[in-house]
C-alpha cells in the first residue's frame, strides 16, 4: 500500500512538471526572427501600390506594398506605407516608414505587424532592401525581418 501511494504522489508530483514542459513547447516561435525575401515593382502610379512575390520561413507567396507617405524632395526619400504578406504557412500584414536613399538604392523601413493579423501580430519588422529603377519601371527587392513579440 505504502508504494502504490508513493507511486501516486510521484506521478502527482510528475505531472505539473510534465504540463509545464507541453506549455513551454506550445509557446509560438517567437523566440526566434523570421525572414522573408521579396521583389516587388510599381503596378499602379497613381495609387503607389507595389505587387511582388515573397519566399522563405513562412513559403512562397505574394506581398503587396500600399504607399501612405511618400516624399521625393529630397535625395532621401521619406517613405511609409503597409506590407500585406500572404502565403500558405503564415499572413500578416504590417505598417513600416523608413527612407530611400537615391544615392545608394538602400531602402530601411521599420514598423509594426497590426493586431489583427493572423499572425505575428505586434512583431517588429524591418525591411532592408535595394531599389531597382529602370526605364519603365520602380522596384525594389529585399527581406522582411519580423521579430516575434516584439523582444529584442
Amino acid at each position: 500500500m505504502k508504494r502504490i501511494a508513493q507511486t501516486l504522489l510521484t506521478g502527482l508530483t510528475a505531472t505539473p512538471l510534465a504540463l509545464s514542459l507541453v506549455v513551454t513547447a506550445a509557446l509560438p516561435p517567437g523566440a526566434a526572427p523570421v525572414t522573408l525575401s521579396f521583389e516587388k515593382c510599381l503596378a499602379d502610379p497613381n495609387t503607389g501600390l507595389f505587387i511582388g512575390t515573397v519566399s522563405g520561413e513562412c513559403g512562397d507567396g505574394s506581398v503587396v506594398y500600399e504607399t501612405l507617405r511618400f516624399d521625393a524632395s529630397q535625395a532621401v526619400w521619406e517613405l511609409e506605407g503597409w506590407y500585406q504578406i500572404t502565403t500558405a504557412d503564415c499572413s500578416f500584414t504590417a505598417h513600416c516608414a523608413g527612407k530611400a536613399n537615391t544615392h545608394n538604392g538602400v531602402i530601411v523601413l521599420n514598423g509594426e505587424v497590426t493586431v489583427d493579423s493572423a499572425d505575428f501580430a505586434g512583431a517588429r519588422v524591418q525591411v532592408r532592401a535595394q531599389l531597382l529603377i529602370g526605364e519603365n519601371s520602380l522596384c525594389s527587392a529585399g527581406t522582411i525581418t519580423l521579430t516575434p513579440g516584439g523582444t529584442d
